[in-house]
């Protein structure tokens, strides 16, 4: 049975962060999830969501972050920080360059 990891406050307040600044910009859901799941699929090196879910045997009910690693969870806030700040460029621009910054900062941490 996996590790279940409890994300800490700096996760949880950098997602929220950028999901209300993908929110804004985007303004439906589908966009929404699309932009995310984006960024999951660059942080973990081509693969999606599900399938990271799959590989860890998380149910599809639970959060992926309460059974990621924790250099992963620190990756992922630290993408999801160097993404905020751009959310001055998120908001000015259209869902594309959203995207692909999204993907640029998850794909950074990876290096």
């Amino acid at each position: 049975m996996p590790i279940v990891c409890v994300p800490g406050p700096a996760l949880r307040e950098s997602e929220k962060e950028l999901s209300t600044v993908i929110y804004e910009r985007v303004g439906d859901e589908k966009s929404f999830a699309r932009i995310r799941s984006k960024g999951d699929h660059a942080l973990f090196g081509g693969v999606t969501t599900l399938q990271m879910k799959d590989r860890l045997g998380v149910p599809e009910s639970r959060p992926l972050a309460g059974f990621l690693p924790t250099v992963t969870i620190k990756a992922r806030d630290f993408a999801n920080e160097l993404t905020v700040p751009a959310s001055w460029l998120a908001r000015r621009t259209a869902q594309g360059v959203a995207t692909s910054w999204v993907v640029c900062s998850h794909e950074l941490v990876r290096y």
